[in-house]
């Protein structure tokens, strides 16, 4: 099924260049061309799929967290932890994504499914969070982390026959940078 941008959205919606397909067994592969080193490098987009994966999203959670306007409330890693559970025990609601570069993790994406809070018969994804590591954000590696996470996530939702993504950016953390992103890359209707 081919990326169109929603009606009301002005500009091009489009695949990330080097996208390789849908979720497939819970990942996305992206192959991307780095600066440095010459070669190709890969980088990979999963579902969480292990208690260990979620493990590793602990620290980004934390770090996205102390990053974001709440940072005055206490980080509590035990409720980080059961969201990563939470897309474990009931993927067809819950999403977490994880982006890895190099074979660290280097960002995440939570989403879940639910219908229209006054409407019936339509299934929404929304986007709760999407963090990107701050040392890659502003390269290259750092954009394709997002893009690919985003890509995903649209993914993630077509294959649950949700008809729109929504993303509300309430960190504080490059919240116009990200709005501007989110609809350059693929409007709200799948």
């Amino acid at each position: 099924k081919a990326w169109r941008p929603c009606d009301r959205l002005r500009g091009v919606a489009r695949e990330p260049r080097g996208w390789r397909g849908e979720v497939e067994d819970g990942t996305i592969t992206l192959n991307v061309r780095e600066a440095k080193p010459p070669s190709r490098a890969t980088k990979r987009f999963a579902l969480l799929r292990s208690t260990d994966e979620v493990e590793a999203f602990l620290p980004m959670a934390r770090a996205a967290h102390e990053a974001s306007t709440f940072s005055f409330v206490a980080f509590d890693e035990a409720k980080a932890r059961r969201l990563g559970m939470r897309a474990l025990e009931r993927p067809d609601r819950h999403g977490a994504l994880l982006a890895w570069h190099r074979d660290q993790p280097a960002g995440f994406l939570l989403c879940s499914a639910g219908e229209y809070m006054i409407g019936s018969g339509a299934l929404l994804v929304t986007i709760q969070a999407l963090y990107v590591d701050p040392g890659l954000r502003r390269g290259l590696s750092g954009g394709r982390a997002a893009m690919g996470l985003l890509a995903g996530a649209r993914s993630w939702a077509r294959a649950r026959k949700a008809t729109a993504v929504l993303m509300h950016v309430t960190s504080g953390v490059a919240a116009a940078r990200t709005h501007r992103m989110v609809r350059r890359s693929q409007g709200g209707h799948i």
